[in-house]
């Protein structure tokens, strides 16, 4: 998020990090998502909950309280126009994402390569961590089954006697 702040912040390349950040950390979008969303697709509610509907399908994805903020100020910059590069010609260029993050990351040092699909693996990890139920992540993830969060499963780790116990006796 530091070098997503700071790039030059009226640029497109300042929004488009910050943009790409929220909706594959924060939001969990896919490639294609992340490429189809648009200002109109971010709503925020009156509990200041910011929510995505996610272009081509009929989720709703409720965005990370860390992006929140971030997503809504792109939101509201970029209207009816693309969240990510909104300055682009083409609604899906085949390279899009991984271009622009080779042209903008490529003056840092020091930095992992920053991968949409490690981003979106990131969020659904976090999820499982903090136990929210499969079923809730996997629909959240545009997933059709629990099964593809197997993959993800090695990260989140065992949870201790007690919290098992805890959890099976209903929290008492």
């Amino acid at each position: 998020m530091m070098w997503a702040r700071g790039l030059p912040p009226l640029s497109t390349h300042g929004g488009s990090a910050l943009a790409l950040l929220a909706l594959g950390a924060g939001c969990g979008l896919s490639r294609r998502e992340v490429l189809a969303a648009r200002g109109t697709h971010v709503t925020v509610l009156p509990s200041e909950t910011v929510v995505v509907t996610v272009p081509g399908s009929d989720r709703l994805v409720v965005c990370r309280a860390m992006w929140e903020q971030v997503l809504a100020d792109r939101a509201r910059s970029a209207g009816d126009g693309y969240l990510f590069l909104p300055q682009r010609q083409t609604p899906e260029p085949k390279n899009g994402i991984t271009n622009w993050v080779k042209r903008t990351q490529g003056r840092s040092t020091g930095l992992p390569e920053l991968k949409l699909a490690r981003l979106r693996s990131s969020w659904i990890v976090e999820l499982l961590r903090q136990r929210v139920p499969e079923d809730v992540v996997a629909a959240a993830a545009g997933m059709s089954s629990t099964a593809g969060l197997a993959p993800y499963r090695s990260w989140v780790p065992k949870l201790t006697a007690e919290a098992t116990r805890r959890m099976l006796r209903g929290w008492a």
